[in-house]
């Protein structure tokens, strides 16, 4: 399958791509037209077929993808939004190229791609070999339709008619299919989920924290303020008081400055509750930030146990299902590796064993096999199937 892949995006620096050739023109264009969130952009030029993705970044941002066929054109436009869907998580998972914010918001901090090829090329890889798997939806190119336009355009939906689409992705210019929703994976839509969260939780708490050190800051103001005032009117109270009424005003000013201390100590208590409060807010920014930290490291240490549950079984068997000829399972993989696996169906009631070996290629991110039995088993006898992977069972189901 003769087929080339791009990346491409606006990163942090302006746009970039990998690997950098004469095609920035038409990946460009591909921009200019998106609409939405996600889209596919289809380019038809000559023999060659462009299928491009673009997915919306935050501050004005995108990445895109794009695999160039020679010769072919595809029957099913709709899968690509999986297979490059996939891709997406699989970068936000890894950190590469792209990552979530604290907000939740999908950002980038690459400058150019070319200074990032370790991160590119495996991307290029895996877009390469999930292509791979797409070649029997292939079909010869037809003849270029001189009467339209190489630059006319037609724009679809995710749920307008496939037949259409594929026939303008080779007839027209330019073929556009917008996605508005439904564009996130559901382990990344929770992450986002749990990153939104702590951050509106976090947001919440500094404006409370906020509000009560602008009160603390007022309450302090006012206490000044009072203590020059209580100073004042002990002086007035003194120039007034003279000759006959010296003791009793000053017996009236005694009572004045109890009272006094006593609101004085109402403030500081105030001033004291407030304080107490405002530690307190602190605390628990301080453990949102923990927790924050703890769920970055949850996230660190789910990716690591994927991988150690695929050193010791390359694969895992999502779904399986039995027929008397074949065992059928749906299964995924954390990278492209060839495995021998052994099938066997042990007879429920005299424990005779039907067994058979089978070489597989298992590909990145997983896929669907189906293994035949060695012969024909009974329909009208219960086994116990099971699929091993060097003495371990991976997989099994009674039939």
């Amino acid at each position: 399958m003769n087929l080339s892949v791009y990346i491409f995006g606006s990163f942090s620096k302006g746009y970039s791509q990998y690997p950098d050739d004469y095609s920035s023109a038409i990946f460009q264009s591909f921009a200019a037209g998106a609409k939405a969130t996600t889209q596919i952009a289809i380019r038809r030029d000559g023999n060659l077929m462009y299928y491009g993705y673009i997915r919306q970044l935050e501050q004005g941002k995108y990445i895109g993808f794009c695999v160039v066929l020679n010769g072919l054109y595809l029957t099913q436009v709709n899968d690509l939004f999986t297979l490059f869907e996939q891709e997406i998580f699989t970068l936000v998972a890894e950190g590469l190229l792209i990552h979530f914010n604290e907000r939740g918001e999908i950002e980038t901090n690459v400058e150019r791609l070319y200074l990032n090829q370790d991160e590119a090329a495996p991307v290029t890889q895996s877009l390469r070999a999930g292509f791979a798997k797409l070649e029997s939806q292939c079909e010869p190119l037809p003849t270029v339709n001189y009467g339209i336009s190489k630059d006319s355009r037609q724009d679809f939906t995710t749920s307008d008619d496939q037949t259409q689409i594929v026939q303008s992705s080779y007839t027209h210019g330019y073929t556009y299919v917008y996605k508005g929703d439904g564009y996130n994976t559901a382990r990344l839509n929770s992450y986002k989920g749990v990153l939104a969260k702590s951050y509106k939780e976090k947001k919440e708490l500094k404006t409370q924290y906020d509000i009560l050190r602008k009160q603390h800051e007022k309450t302090l103001k006012e206490k000044k303020q009072f203590k020059k005032v209580l100073i004042l009117t002990f002086i007035v109270v003194l120039c007034i008081a003279g000759g006959a009424f010296l003791f009793a005003n000053l017996n009236d000013t005694k009572g004045r400055l109890s009272r006094a201390n006593g609101t004085i100590r109402e403030k500081n208590t105030l001033i004291s509750k407030k304080d107490d409060s405002l530690s307190t807010m602190k605390d628990n920014v301080s453990t949102l930030e923990s927790y924050t930290e703890v769920l970055r490291n949850d996230k660190e240490e789910l990716s690591q146990k994927l991988y150690e549950i695929c050193s010791f079984a390359p694969f895992v068997v999502k779904e399986c299902t039995v027929t008397s000829t074949s065992f059928n399972f749906d299964y995924y993989a954390v990278e492209e590796k060839e495995v021998t696996v052994t099938l066997k169906a042990i007879n429920e009631r005299n424990s005779e064993v039907v067994s058979n070996s089978h070489t597989l290629t298992f590909y990145k991110g997983g896929g669907t096999k189906s293994l035949p039995f060695l012969y024909q088993l009974s329909t009208s006898q219960y086994y116990y199937v099971v699929l091993m992977v060097d003495g371990n069972i991976v997989a099994g189901k009674r039939w």
